[in-house]
């Protein structure tokens, strides 16, 4: 889970022009806004760093980590 289109759409940026601020492509931008994939450590920090906002407000550890506690 992730804020990306909700951040990006309150400072009135496009896609595209988030794709030319992190230099990734829009599908790799439009997978991880849709949750369709996972970032690398990377990309987060690049759509962070272009968003102008912490990682933690940006994406939701807790919920993309899908493991299974050993009892």
């Amino acid at each position: 889970m992730n804020n990306i289109k909700e951040i990006r759409e309150s400072k009135n940026i496009s896609m595209t022009e988030l794709s030319k601020r992190t230099g990734l492509s829009r599908t790799a931008l439009y997978n991880i806004e849709k949750s369709k994939s996972d970032p690398s450590l990377t990309s987060v920090c690049l759509i962070s760093t272009a968003l102008k906002e912490k990682p933690e407000k940006i994406f939701s550890l807790t919920e993309t980590m899908n493991y299974k506690k050993e009892v």
